[in-house]
């Protein structure tokens, strides 16, 4: 990875750009971003401070909102059409990655574990009087758990970095995926223990605001590694602890997914930052919908030019059964007449509102825990409670219980449920092709339609070169 040295100073730029306004995060009278002396650690507010510059940043960057995590895996996969005119969008689109075209995400990501690390010494070893240092500790593990797993996701073999001494990290070469999910178990298992279960705000107290993570979040994020990591049982014990907190979760209506205001289907998510003047709303909305005013693009235009930097690809328009309500709810359609013939196009549209705040960049939510037991149970044989927990989706959807009863059938109907529910979140797709051995199937077909190219090793991304000349210990993805 980058030399830290640089990091360091590049978090200076990094906060002078986020200033001090993002609400929930950083309505507290002090500045974003303490990370490098004791002074961060002396009170529950300063600590606060430093955790919020880390929640700040992944709100207020390109990394899962935007054209981030979930836009840049759509891009890759079956999710998008692309018309973007970016080189990058469109050699993501092609498959055809080239070294240091993807090390945003690297270098942020990387840059923010470092802070969570200075923040979980600085916290520890404080001998100020701090009456919710398990709270701030808990939101460190769970944020350095989610950093490793994107990584990993993204990257494949990852360095684990667990300390704020740089001379040791510029030197890390990458660990085995197992031993990367092992890291971000460990830390899950630890932030379960210190967040408290109910929400909490930057003062402790319970709020029903979801912008910072609780224990149901930390519990929820670890079921999601032990399916990953084909711990079924354990998968499905964590999905059930979640899933049994009735009065803390429950599905929402698909019209209120993705707003903040009374969703208890939300269990972890990312507050916008309020003081972006050009979208302070998640901007999965600005990406996709920004530039339309009217469902006709008009004659002379393109879709490019009217705007649209990607659409619902032919795929995955198709694949979604008739009379499911997410298709209605969750896409925004635009056509285009010409020489008397009309052409149809679909955009994400899970995010809609302009207004600050009425929307959160959701990172988990109770649908997924659902449709996570619903595959360990069917991996377990439990085939029956597999099949109700589909369902809870399903009718939800608007669609009929499903006729799956086998393992095999099952599987087939939960990775198809997963593709029409998540589409365009986080790259869930790609995550789940991956897992499930099905990306090079999917993607030699895809890349057909996309004039690109596929072979193995594209499965995951190549990093820098300028990463691999900070650390000699650093080796390219394989095949790059």
């Amino acid at each position: 990875m980058r030399s830290y040295k640089s990091i360091i100073i590049a978090l200076g730029f990094v906060a002078g750009i986020m200033g001090s306004g993002c609400k929930n995060y950083l309505d507290i009278p002090l500045p974003v971003d303490r990370i490098s002396n004791q002074s961060a650690f002396t009170n529950d507010k300063s600590c606060a401070a430093t955790l919020n510059g880390i929640f700040g940043t992944l709100s207020g960057g390109s990394l899962f909102d935007g054209q981030g995590i979930g836009y840049k895996g759509g891009l890759y996969t079956d999710e998008l059409t692309n018309y973007s005119v970016s080189e990058l969008n469109t050699s993501i689109y092609s498959s055809v990655v080239a070294p240091g075209q993807v090390s945003d995400l690297w270098t942020t990501f990387y840059a923010q574990i470092y802070r969570v690390n200075a923040a979980l010494e600085g916290i520890a070893a404080s001998k100020s009087v701090l009456n919710h240092r398990a709270q701030w500790m808990g939101e460190a593990y769970f944020l350095r758990a989610l950093l490793h797993l994107y990584l990993a996701g993204i990257y494949g073999d990852v360095p684990v970095v667990v300390t704020s001494d740089y001379a040791k990290n510029n030197v890390l070469p990458r660990s085995p995926l197992a031993d990367v999910y092992k890291q971000v178990i460990d830390d899950l298992l630890q932030a379960e223990k210190l967040l408290p279960e109910s929400y909490a705000d930057v003062n402790g107290n319970i709020t029903p605001d979801r912008g910072r993570p609780n224990r149901g979040a930390a519990t929820a994020l670890l079921a999601r590694v032990y399916l990953y990591t084909r711990q079924y049982q354990l998968a499905a014990d964590k999905a059930s602890d979640v899933i049994s907190q009735n009065t803390l979760y429950s599905l929402a209506p698909l019209a209120n997914t993705f707003t903040v205001a009374g969703n208890k289907e939300t269990i972890a998510a990312l507050a916008p930052l309020a003081t972006n003047t050009l979208s302070p709303y998640v901007k999965d909305r600005y990406i996709y919908l920004s530039a339309i005013t009217s469902p006709e693009i008009p004659a002379g235009n393109t879709i490019s030019s009217y705007g649209v930097n990607g659409v619902l690809s032919q795929s995955l328009v198709k694949s979604f059964e008739t009379g499911d309500q997410r298709f209605t709810q969750w896409t925004y359609g635009i056509y285009q007449v010409k020489n008397g013939d009309t052409s149809r196009y679909y955009i994400p549209n899970k995010y809609k509102s302009k207004t600050t705040n009425d929307e959160y960049v959701v990172l988990i939510r109770l649908a997924e825990v659902y449709l996570v037991r619903a595959e360990a149970l069917a991996q377990l044989g439990n085939t029956g409670a597999a099949a109700r927990d589909l369902d809870a989706i399903r009718l939800r959807a608007g669609l009929k219980e499903t006729t799956a009863n086998t393992k095999e059938t099952l599987m087939t109907a939960i990775v198809q449920e997963r593709r029409t529910e998540f589409f365009t979140e986080e790259a869930h797709r790609l995550m789940d092709l991956r897992r499930l051995g099905l990306l090079d199937e999917v993607m030699t077909k895809e890349v057909k339609v996309k004039n690109g190219t596929w072979q193995s090793f594209q499965q995951y991304w190549p990093i820098s070169p300028t990463e691999i000349q900070a650390n000699p210990n650093l080796k390219q993805t394989l095949g790059y």
